[in-house]
């Protein structure tokens, strides 16, 4: 055996010890926590059942469907949201048969019949899958409570995909790096994001992002054939149709597309590159066009989300007022930036009314951002390879244009009497959002983190301190997380 069948025996193990540890790892903890969390998963799910049925909603916002309430009044937990202290073999309502056929039940159910979905007017690329998922749930004959947790159990397969393609994109755009190669499938593994224990249409847009990213990146460095372009603009598509947060996608789609053109009329490859090029923009663009079309049509604004805001009872701001926001300010823009990086890294949840979080752990995640961040821009200036200097430029263009999207819808509204935002606290900080450049801010992170270890003249492997920081990052969101893995309302405990 010679050494590349050794090294590609060896890829071929850490691949696989890899994935196999991010499914078994995102399998336990959507499994641990109770469903309907306080991050807008009944309304995920709510969508989920409708678009189950065939049911496309023709209305800003509209009424949560009674079954998905009658799941909610069954299955739903009291840990996230109150501070209700559940006795260890206290009854839970779906010990009871009979329980949604009672007179106190229906009355429950009656009192919550007017209840908003907010996501109602969202875009259908998770729900159609979920829905499809459902179906085929429902077709196996699997209980309630098992057919909701299918829909949470699908981010396993899409988050094992999403480690994959971090593994395809350090091997084919850093292939002289093994630091990359090999640490950022590592990073991307133990991610600490609660989202992807979640119903959420946010759980499947890194992986579409992150591929397209990859995609895009091959299509500018080799020579790719139609079939490949078709295949790119169809997972941009489904990426743009997914959630409306995505359209920072087409900071990386014109620019690439423009750069290609470029390349191609240099190279005197315009004839054989442009169907591709129409291709690639028109199948990428023309479904959301349509979809938004529809939208206008059907729902009275492009983005389905004005009668939400209304709901919400978010106004827009005249232009004059938008320069006011505190965004603008030494301390507002500190305090946006570090409760954004904060939420990207660690999510949302909170347990008995108090944010699943550790404050020396945010405080690392905010320092270390920052700081790998600006080692990775400095570098930039002295990094030879092309390929990677372009990677490396495109992924900070993405992850800067994602922050610079929340900071300006920042400003845009007055959120009168919201909770989130609010007037106390008028910013989007829920890293959520934007964790669909998840992997562009690794590749980032990453590189910052070896030019500072470099710098250092550190003596061992690099990848140790990769390695190191994923273990304690798991053991924290362990021990941080334990009280849900003795829920009554968790999925080893139901049933």
């Amino acid at each position: 055996m010679n050494k590349r069948e050794i090294k590609n025996g060896q890829n071929n193990k850490f691949l696989i010890t890899i994935l196999l540890l991010a499914g078994i790892r995102v399998f336990l903890f959507n499994a641990v926590f109770p469903i309907f969390n306080n991050v807008d998963e009944p309304a995920h799910l709510d969508m989920v059942h409708k678009y189950s049925r065939g049911h496309i909603p023709e209305n800003g916002i509209e009424n949560y469907d009674r079954r998905t309430l009658q799941f909610m009044l069954l299955y739903g937990s009291p840990e996230y949201l109150s501070d209700i202290r559940t006795k260890k073999n206290s009854p839970m309502p779906w010990d009871d048969p009979n329980v949604t056929q009672t007179q106190d039940f229906q009355n429950a159910l009656n009192a919550n019949l007017a209840n908003i979905n907010h996501e109602t007017g969202s875009f259908p690329v998770y729900y159609i899958c979920a829905g499809i998922c459902w179906n085929i749930g429902k077709l196996l004959h699997l209980s309630d409570w098992n057919l909701i947790y299918l829909i949470r159990f699908l981010n396993v397969p899409v988050f094992i995909a999403m480690v994959w393609v971090a593994y395809l994109t350090g091997k084919t755009l850093f292939s002289n790096n093994n630091f990359l190669q090999k640490g950022l499938p590592i990073m991307t593994a133990f991610f600490p994001q609660d989202m992807f224990y979640s119903i959420t249409n946010d759980a499947i847009s890194p992986f579409l992002f992150s591929l397209s990213f990859l995609m895009l990146m091959l299509i500018l460095f080799e020579n790719r054939n139609l079939w490949f372009y078709f295949c790119t603009a169809i997972v941009i598509s489904a990426a743009l149709l997914n959630k409306i947060s995505n359209i920072t996608m087409l900071a990386l789609l014109a620019p690439a597309i423009l750069f290609k053109l470029h390349q191609s009329i240099t190279q005197k490859q315009l004839k054989e590159d442009l169907p591709k090029l129409l291709i690639l923009t028109g199948v990428s663009i023309i479904p959301l066009i349509l979809w938004m079309t529809r939208n206008h049509i059907v729902l009275g604004d492009i983005t389905g989300s004005a009668e939400k805001n209304s709901f919400l009872g978010w106004s827009a701001k005249p232009f004059g007022q938008i320069w006011n926001h505190p965004i603008f300010t030494v301390s507002g823009l500190a305090f946006f930036l570090g409760e954004l990086t904060k939420t990207f890294w660690r999510g949302e949840f909170v347990w008995h009314l108090e944010r699943i979080a550790s404050k020396y752990f945010d405080l690392f995640y905010v320092a270390s951002t920052g700081f790998f961040i600006l080692a990775a821009f400095l570098a930039l200036f002295k990094n030879k390879d092309k390929k990677s200097r372009t990677v490396l430029v495109v992924s900070l263009i993405l992850v800067f244009a994602s922050v610079s999207m929340l900071a300006i819808l920042s400003t845009l509204y007055d959120y009168g009497d919201c909770w989130y935002p609010s007037q106390e606290s008028p910013y989007f900080t829920s890293g959520r959002l934007i964790v669909t450049t998840l992997i562009p801010f690794l590749i980032i992170y990453l590189y910052g983190l070896e030019k500072v270890l470099k710098m250092f003249r550190i003596k061992f492997n690099p990848l140790i301190v990769v390695i190191a920081l994923a273990v304690a990052i798991t053991i924290s969101e362990i021990i941080l997380s334990f009280p849900a893995f003795a829920s009554p309302y968790n999925w080893f405990h139901i049933g």
